[in-house]
Protein backbone atom coordinates (compact mmCIF):
# COMPACT_ATOMS: atom_id res chain seq x y z
CA UNK A 1 0.00 0.00 0.00
CA UNK A 2 2.81 2.34 0.80
CA UNK A 3 5.60 0.75 -0.22
CA UNK A 4 7.04 3.62 -1.11
CA UNK A 5 7.14 5.95 1.74
CA UNK A 6 8.44 5.87 5.17
CA UNK A 7 6.20 5.10 8.48
CA UNK A 8 6.69 8.52 10.18
CA UNK A 9 5.65 8.81 13.74
CA UNK A 10 2.43 10.56 12.86
CA UNK A 11 1.61 8.17 10.25
CA UNK A 12 2.18 5.36 13.10
CA UNK A 13 -0.30 6.71 15.53
CA UNK A 14 -2.90 7.25 12.47
CA UNK A 15 -2.46 3.89 10.96
CA UNK A 16 -2.31 1.77 14.37
CA UNK A 17 -5.83 3.67 15.05
CA UNK A 18 -7.26 2.28 11.73
CA UNK A 19 -5.62 -1.11 12.11
CA UNK A 20 -6.79 -2.00 15.68
CA UNK A 21 -10.40 -0.41 14.87
CA UNK A 22 -10.39 -3.13 11.62
CA UNK A 23 -8.96 -6.06 13.22
CA UNK A 24 -11.72 -5.75 16.63
CA UNK A 25 -14.78 -7.72 15.34
CA UNK A 26 -12.49 -10.35 14.29
CA UNK A 27 -9.59 -10.77 15.81
CA UNK A 28 -9.30 -11.34 19.77
CA UNK A 29 -7.21 -8.76 21.21
CA UNK A 30 -4.24 -11.13 22.45
CA UNK A 31 -3.49 -11.85 18.70
CA UNK A 32 -4.29 -8.24 18.08
CA UNK A 33 -0.45 -6.51 18.20
CA UNK A 34 0.85 -9.59 15.95
CA UNK A 35 -2.03 -8.71 13.18
CA UNK A 36 -0.66 -5.34 13.57
CA UNK A 37 3.13 -5.96 12.87
CA UNK A 38 2.01 -7.71 10.30
CA UNK A 39 -0.12 -5.34 8.59
CA UNK A 40 2.35 -2.55 9.39
CA UNK A 41 5.37 -4.32 7.53
CA UNK A 42 2.93 -5.24 4.65
CA UNK A 43 2.49 -2.29 4.04
CA UNK A 44 6.32 -0.14 4.60
CA UNK A 45 7.40 -3.69 2.80
CA UNK A 46 9.20 -4.52 5.82
CA UNK A 47 10.08 -8.14 7.06
CA UNK A 48 7.10 -10.11 8.13
CA UNK A 49 9.08 -12.46 11.01
CA UNK A 50 9.21 -11.15 14.31
CA UNK A 51 11.92 -12.39 17.20
CA UNK A 52 10.83 -11.92 20.76
CA UNK A 53 9.06 -8.46 22.31
CA UNK A 54 12.49 -8.20 23.93
CA UNK A 55 15.19 -8.44 21.14
CA UNK A 56 17.16 -4.91 20.58
CA UNK A 57 16.48 -2.89 17.82
CA UNK A 58 19.59 -1.87 15.93
CA UNK A 59 18.19 1.50 15.02
CA UNK A 60 15.65 3.31 17.02
CA UNK A 61 14.11 4.10 13.63
CA UNK A 62 10.67 2.36 11.88
CA UNK A 63 12.86 1.01 9.18
CA UNK A 64 14.05 -1.00 11.81
CA UNK A 65 10.90 -4.21 11.75
CA UNK A 66 12.11 -4.89 15.27
CA UNK A 67 11.56 -1.28 16.71
CA UNK A 68 8.51 -1.44 14.75
CA UNK A 69 7.67 -4.46 16.83
CA UNK A 70 8.22 -2.83 19.91
CA UNK A 71 6.18 -0.05 19.50
CA UNK A 72 3.66 -1.79 18.77
CA UNK A 73 3.31 -3.57 21.47
CA UNK A 74 3.83 -0.70 23.48
CA UNK A 75 0.93 1.04 22.13
CA UNK A 76 -1.57 -1.83 23.06
CA UNK A 77 0.20 -2.35 26.47
CA UNK A 78 -0.41 1.71 26.79
CA UNK A 79 -3.83 1.18 25.42
CA UNK A 80 -5.30 -1.56 26.99
CA UNK A 81 -3.17 -2.70 30.12
CA UNK A 82 -4.61 -5.71 31.92
CA UNK A 83 -7.08 -6.20 29.36
CA UNK A 84 -4.43 -7.39 26.82
CA UNK A 85 -3.50 -10.36 29.94
CA UNK A 86 -7.20 -11.91 29.86
CA UNK A 87 -6.28 -14.96 28.64
CA UNK A 88 -8.54 -16.34 25.63
CA UNK A 89 -8.79 -19.61 26.52
CA UNK A 90 -11.01 -18.93 29.14
CA UNK A 91 -11.71 -20.86 32.17
CA UNK A 92 -13.49 -24.25 33.16
CA UNK A 93 -15.41 -25.38 36.47
CA UNK A 94 -13.85 -28.16 38.71
CA UNK A 95 -15.10 -29.47 41.83
CA UNK A 96 -12.69 -29.97 44.48
CA UNK A 97 -14.40 -31.79 47.69
CA UNK A 98 -17.62 -30.56 46.56
CA UNK A 99 -16.66 -26.88 46.70
CA UNK A 100 -16.46 -25.46 43.22
CA UNK A 101 -13.33 -23.56 41.41
CA UNK A 102 -12.30 -21.79 38.70
CA UNK A 103 -9.26 -23.30 36.63
CA UNK A 104 -7.69 -20.98 34.12
CA UNK A 105 -5.41 -21.52 30.69
CA UNK A 106 -2.42 -20.84 30.43
CA UNK A 107 -1.29 -19.67 27.11
CA UNK A 108 2.06 -19.69 25.43
CA UNK A 109 4.42 -19.95 22.50
CA UNK A 110 6.03 -23.09 22.52
CA UNK A 111 5.39 -26.64 24.29
CA UNK A 112 4.71 -26.88 28.26
CA UNK A 113 4.69 -30.05 30.81
CA UNK A 114 1.53 -29.86 33.09
CA UNK A 115 2.14 -30.85 36.57
CA UNK A 116 0.84 -30.93 39.75
CA UNK A 117 3.54 -30.13 42.38
CA UNK A 118 2.61 -29.55 46.04
CA UNK A 119 6.11 -28.11 46.48
CA UNK A 120 6.06 -25.54 44.06
CA UNK A 121 2.40 -24.18 44.41
CA UNK A 122 1.92 -20.90 44.58
CA UNK A 123 5.77 -20.44 43.57
CA UNK A 124 6.88 -18.23 40.69
CA UNK A 125 7.55 -20.19 37.50
CA UNK A 126 9.56 -20.01 34.55
CA UNK A 127 8.11 -19.98 31.65
CA UNK A 128 10.60 -20.06 28.93
CA UNK A 129 13.65 -22.66 29.31
CA UNK A 130 17.54 -22.13 28.49
CA UNK A 131 18.42 -25.97 29.35
CA UNK A 132 16.47 -26.98 25.99
CA UNK A 133 13.94 -28.73 27.61
CA UNK A 134 10.07 -27.38 27.51
CA UNK A 135 9.26 -25.59 31.28
CA UNK A 136 7.14 -26.96 33.85
CA UNK A 137 3.78 -25.51 34.54
CA UNK A 138 2.17 -26.10 38.16
CA UNK A 139 -1.80 -26.69 37.10
CA UNK A 140 -2.54 -26.03 41.04
CA UNK A 141 -1.36 -22.36 40.13
CA UNK A 142 -4.10 -21.67 37.68
CA UNK A 143 -6.85 -22.89 40.43
CA UNK A 144 -8.63 -19.69 41.13
CA UNK A 145 -9.01 -19.66 45.31
CA UNK A 146 -7.34 -22.70 46.43
CA UNK A 147 -6.09 -22.27 49.56
CA UNK A 148 -2.52 -24.05 50.66
CA UNK A 149 -4.30 -26.07 53.69
CA UNK A 150 -6.13 -27.51 51.37
CA UNK A 151 -3.61 -28.15 48.70
CA UNK A 152 -1.61 -29.61 51.42
CA UNK A 153 -4.00 -32.12 52.13
CA UNK A 154 -4.85 -33.71 48.01
CA UNK A 155 -4.81 -36.89 47.61
CA UNK A 156 -2.70 -38.73 45.06
CA UNK A 157 -6.02 -39.64 43.57
CA UNK A 158 -7.14 -36.08 43.46
CA UNK A 159 -4.27 -34.36 42.09
CA UNK A 160 -4.62 -37.02 38.85
CA UNK A 161 -7.99 -36.20 38.19
CA UNK A 162 -7.05 -32.32 38.59
CA UNK A 163 -4.09 -33.12 35.94
CA UNK A 164 -7.29 -35.42 33.59
CA UNK A 165 -9.42 -32.49 33.65
CA UNK A 166 -6.55 -29.61 32.78
CA UNK A 167 -5.94 -32.15 30.11
CA UNK A 168 -9.12 -32.46 28.46
CA UNK A 169 -10.03 -28.67 29.05
CA UNK A 170 -7.04 -26.90 27.38
CA UNK A 171 -6.40 -29.37 24.80
CA UNK A 172 -10.53 -28.81 23.65
CA UNK A 173 -10.35 -25.12 24.34
CA UNK A 174 -6.97 -25.04 22.02
CA UNK A 175 -7.68 -27.33 19.60
CA UNK A 176 -10.98 -25.59 19.32
CA UNK A 177 -9.54 -22.02 18.90
CA UNK A 178 -7.51 -23.34 15.63
CA UNK A 179 -11.01 -23.44 14.25
CA UNK A 180 -12.84 -20.27 14.58
CA UNK A 181 -13.19 -19.80 10.96
CA UNK A 182 -15.97 -22.99 11.52
CA UNK A 183 -19.10 -21.12 12.71
CA UNK A 184 -20.65 -24.00 15.04
CA UNK A 185 -17.46 -24.26 16.48
CA UNK A 186 -16.81 -20.26 17.29
CA UNK A 187 -20.18 -20.36 19.03
CA UNK A 188 -19.54 -23.60 20.56
CA UNK A 189 -16.70 -22.39 22.52
CA UNK A 190 -18.94 -19.81 23.84
CA UNK A 191 -21.27 -22.32 25.22
CA UNK A 192 -18.14 -23.76 27.37
CA UNK A 193 -17.38 -20.65 28.49
CA UNK A 194 -21.26 -19.75 29.68
CA UNK A 195 -21.54 -23.17 31.05
CA UNK A 196 -18.25 -22.61 33.32
CA UNK A 197 -19.69 -19.25 34.32
CA UNK A 198 -23.49 -21.02 35.41
CA UNK A 199 -21.29 -22.50 38.15
CA UNK A 200 -20.39 -18.85 39.65
CA UNK A 201 -23.39 -16.94 39.53
CA UNK A 202 -25.24 -16.21 42.74
CA UNK A 203 -27.04 -19.01 43.25
CA UNK A 204 -25.33 -20.65 40.76
CA UNK A 205 -27.45 -22.14 37.66
CA UNK A 206 -26.72 -25.59 37.22
CA UNK A 207 -29.31 -26.63 35.11
CA UNK A 208 -28.57 -23.75 32.68
CA UNK A 209 -24.73 -25.04 33.04
CA UNK A 210 -26.02 -28.27 31.90
CA UNK A 211 -27.94 -27.19 28.25
CA UNK A 212 -24.55 -24.88 27.74
CA UNK A 213 -22.33 -28.39 28.04
CA UNK A 214 -24.88 -29.98 25.91
CA UNK A 215 -24.72 -27.09 23.32
CA UNK A 216 -21.42 -27.21 23.10
CA UNK A 217 -21.53 -30.80 21.92
CA UNK A 218 -24.33 -30.77 19.96
CA UNK A 219 -22.25 -28.04 17.75
CA UNK A 220 -19.21 -29.84 17.43
CA UNK A 221 -20.96 -33.02 16.21
CA UNK A 222 -23.07 -30.82 13.72
CA UNK A 223 -19.94 -28.86 12.91
CA UNK A 224 -18.01 -32.46 11.79
CA UNK A 225 -21.42 -33.42 9.64
CA UNK A 226 -21.43 -30.31 7.84
CA UNK A 227 -17.50 -30.80 6.79
CA UNK A 228 -18.21 -34.73 5.49
CA UNK A 229 -21.25 -34.51 4.01
CA UNK A 230 -22.90 -31.39 1.46
CA UNK A 231 -25.86 -32.18 2.03
CA UNK A 232 -25.81 -30.33 5.27
CA UNK A 233 -24.51 -27.28 4.27
CA UNK A 234 -27.56 -25.77 5.35
CA UNK A 235 -28.17 -25.03 8.91
CA UNK A 236 -31.94 -25.77 8.45
CA UNK A 237 -30.66 -29.22 7.40
CA UNK A 238 -29.46 -29.94 10.56
CA UNK A 239 -32.40 -29.43 12.50
CA UNK A 240 -33.37 -32.58 11.62
CA UNK A 241 -31.13 -33.67 14.58
CA UNK A 242 -32.70 -31.22 16.60
CA UNK A 243 -30.71 -31.62 20.09
CA UNK A 244 -30.78 -35.51 20.32
CA UNK A 245 -26.94 -36.23 20.92
CA UNK A 246 -27.58 -39.99 19.94
CA UNK A 247 -28.61 -39.52 16.56
CA UNK A 248 -25.80 -36.69 16.00
CA UNK A 249 -23.77 -39.33 17.01
CA UNK A 250 -25.07 -41.76 14.70
CA UNK A 251 -24.81 -39.63 11.84
CA UNK A 252 -21.33 -38.52 12.42
CA UNK A 253 -20.10 -42.04 12.79
CA UNK A 254 -21.86 -43.04 9.87
CA UNK A 255 -19.06 -40.51 8.06
CA UNK A 256 -16.10 -41.44 9.74
CA UNK A 257 -16.12 -40.48 13.15
CA UNK A 258 -14.65 -42.40 15.67
CA UNK A 259 -17.01 -44.31 17.76
CA UNK A 260 -17.85 -41.97 21.25
CA UNK A 261 -19.04 -43.88 24.21
CA UNK A 262 -22.88 -43.78 24.72
CA UNK A 263 -22.25 -43.84 28.37
CA UNK A 264 -20.50 -39.95 28.06
CA UNK A 265 -23.62 -38.90 25.87
CA UNK A 266 -25.92 -39.61 28.48
CA UNK A 267 -24.04 -37.90 31.05
CA UNK A 268 -24.94 -34.74 28.61
CA UNK A 269 -27.94 -35.64 27.29
CA UNK A 270 -30.93 -33.05 28.33
CA UNK A 271 -34.20 -31.45 27.20
CA UNK A 272 -34.56 -27.91 26.74
CA UNK A 273 -36.92 -27.42 29.91
CA UNK A 274 -33.94 -27.55 31.89
CA UNK A 275 -33.12 -24.33 31.67
CA UNK A 276 -36.22 -23.54 33.21
CA UNK A 277 -35.73 -25.71 36.55
CA UNK A 278 -38.20 -28.34 35.22
CA UNK A 279 -35.19 -30.98 35.38
CA UNK A 280 -33.33 -31.06 39.10
CA UNK A 281 -29.57 -31.14 38.51
CA UNK A 282 -26.95 -31.69 41.04
CA UNK A 283 -24.18 -29.93 41.34
CA UNK A 284 -21.72 -33.55 40.42
CA UNK A 285 -24.57 -34.33 37.43
CA UNK A 286 -23.83 -30.39 36.09
CA UNK A 287 -19.74 -30.98 36.21
CA UNK A 288 -19.56 -34.14 34.82
CA UNK A 289 -21.73 -32.78 31.97
CA UNK A 290 -19.40 -29.91 31.80
CA UNK A 291 -16.63 -32.26 31.30
CA UNK A 292 -17.77 -34.89 29.27
CA UNK A 293 -19.01 -32.16 26.77
CA UNK A 294 -15.26 -30.84 27.09
CA UNK A 295 -14.06 -34.07 26.24
CA UNK A 296 -15.96 -35.10 23.29
CA UNK A 297 -15.38 -31.67 21.86
CA UNK A 298 -11.52 -32.14 22.24
CA UNK A 299 -12.04 -35.20 20.77
CA UNK A 300 -13.88 -34.22 17.32
CA UNK A 301 -12.18 -30.99 17.12
CA UNK A 302 -9.62 -32.91 16.28
CA UNK A 303 -11.49 -34.99 13.96
CA UNK A 304 -12.58 -32.05 11.89
CA UNK A 305 -8.95 -30.41 12.13
CA UNK A 306 -7.91 -33.93 10.41
CA UNK A 307 -10.98 -34.49 7.98
CA UNK A 308 -10.03 -30.67 6.47
CA UNK A 309 -6.52 -31.81 5.23
CA UNK A 310 -8.34 -35.02 3.35
CA UNK A 311 -7.89 -33.43 -0.24
CA UNK A 312 -4.17 -32.96 0.78
CA UNK A 313 -1.13 -34.76 -0.72
CA UNK A 314 0.35 -35.59 2.80
CA UNK A 315 3.85 -36.86 2.35
CA UNK A 316 5.88 -38.14 5.66
CA UNK A 317 9.65 -37.86 5.21
CA UNK A 318 12.43 -40.28 7.38
CA UNK A 319 14.03 -39.00 10.38
CA UNK A 320 11.93 -35.51 11.13
CA UNK A 321 9.07 -35.62 13.86
CA UNK A 322 5.25 -34.98 13.97
CA UNK A 323 1.95 -34.58 15.77
CA UNK A 324 -0.94 -36.08 15.96
CA UNK A 325 -4.48 -34.84 16.62
CA UNK A 326 -4.04 -36.33 20.00
CA UNK A 327 -0.73 -34.56 20.51
CA UNK A 328 1.09 -37.24 20.60
CA UNK A 329 4.95 -36.98 19.15
CA UNK A 330 6.16 -39.24 16.62
CA UNK A 331 9.41 -39.66 14.61
CA UNK A 332 8.92 -41.10 10.67
CA UNK A 333 11.79 -43.62 10.98
CA UNK A 334 11.08 -45.02 7.06
CA UNK A 335 8.80 -45.19 4.59
CA UNK A 336 8.35 -46.10 1.24
CA UNK A 337 5.14 -45.63 -1.41
CA UNK A 338 2.35 -47.13 0.60
CA UNK A 339 3.57 -47.30 4.20
CA UNK A 340 5.35 -45.22 6.47
CA UNK A 341 6.90 -46.96 9.85
CA UNK A 342 6.42 -44.29 12.87
CA UNK A 343 8.07 -44.32 16.38
CA UNK A 344 6.68 -43.11 18.83
CA UNK A 345 8.76 -42.23 22.30
CA UNK A 346 5.76 -42.01 25.11
CA UNK A 347 8.27 -41.60 28.23
CA UNK A 348 11.90 -40.17 28.44
CA UNK A 349 12.19 -39.33 32.39
CA UNK A 350 14.77 -40.72 34.98
CA UNK A 351 16.86 -42.75 31.72
CA UNK A 352 13.20 -44.79 31.34
CA UNK A 353 12.31 -45.10 27.49
CA UNK A 354 8.85 -46.60 26.28
CA UNK A 355 8.14 -46.75 22.98
CA UNK A 356 6.59 -48.44 20.57
CA UNK A 357 6.72 -48.83 16.42
CA UNK A 358 3.60 -48.32 14.12
CA UNK A 359 3.23 -48.85 10.39
CA UNK A 360 0.35 -46.38 8.67
CA UNK A 361 -1.07 -46.80 5.50
CA UNK A 362 -0.70 -43.95 3.42
CA UNK A 363 -4.18 -43.04 3.58
CA UNK A 364 -3.33 -42.60 6.96
CA UNK A 365 -0.52 -40.75 7.25
CA UNK A 366 -2.83 -37.06 6.71
CA UNK A 367 -3.67 -37.40 10.83
CA UNK A 368 0.38 -36.00 11.01
CA UNK A 369 1.65 -32.56 11.17
CA UNK A 370 5.06 -31.53 10.32
CA UNK A 371 6.67 -30.41 14.98
CA UNK A 372 9.68 -28.05 14.51
CA UNK A 373 10.00 -27.40 18.00
CA UNK A 374 14.08 -28.24 18.65
CA UNK A 375 13.56 -27.99 22.65
CA UNK A 376 11.21 -30.76 22.38
CA UNK A 377 12.31 -32.80 19.75
CA UNK A 378 15.98 -32.77 20.63
CA UNK A 379 15.64 -34.46 24.10
CA UNK A 380 13.13 -37.16 21.95
CA UNK A 381 16.64 -37.57 19.52
CA UNK A 382 19.19 -38.49 21.92
CA UNK A 383 16.29 -40.90 23.37
CA UNK A 384 15.88 -42.59 19.93
CA UNK A 385 19.46 -42.60 19.27
CA UNK A 386 20.17 -44.80 22.70
CA UNK A 387 16.90 -47.43 21.03
CA UNK A 388 19.23 -47.28 17.92
CA UNK A 389 22.36 -48.35 19.80
CA UNK A 390 20.37 -51.20 21.50
CA UNK A 391 18.84 -52.28 18.58
CA UNK A 392 21.80 -52.79 16.61
CA UNK A 393 22.86 -55.25 18.95
CA UNK A 394 20.14 -57.70 17.84
CA UNK A 395 20.50 -57.96 14.14
CA UNK A 396 17.12 -58.78 13.74
CA UNK A 397 15.39 -55.90 15.81
CA UNK A 398 17.62 -53.78 14.03
CA UNK A 399 15.61 -54.04 10.68
CA UNK A 400 12.81 -52.91 12.78
CA UNK A 401 14.41 -49.48 13.28
CA UNK A 402 16.56 -49.18 10.04
CA UNK A 403 14.98 -46.98 7.67
CA UNK A 404 13.81 -48.83 4.10
CA UNK A 405 12.64 -45.90 1.71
Amino acid sequence: MNKNSELTEEKFLTEIEEIDNNLREEVMLFFRPAATCDELAARYNLPRTFPAPSTKPKINSFKDHIYLMRRVFDWYKRRYGEKMKTDFLGNIALSIRGEVYKMSFYYGRGVFYPDCSIETFNKSQKLTSNDGNPPTLNILNLIEGITDDLVKSLTELEIEEILYIFNIGHNAKYRMNSLMDVELIKQAKGNIDAASAHFFSNPSQLGASKWESLQAAEKLLKAYIQLKDINYNNSEKLKEFGHNLKKLKKKAESLGLPEIPKSTLKLIQCSPSIRYGDEKVTLDEAITAHHASLDICWGVANQIKVARRINKNVILHPNRYYVDGGANIWRCIGRNRFVARMLIIENVQDGIIESKTVEFKRNDWKQFFIFNKAKVTQPLEQAYQEILKSEYKNKELAKKIVPFC
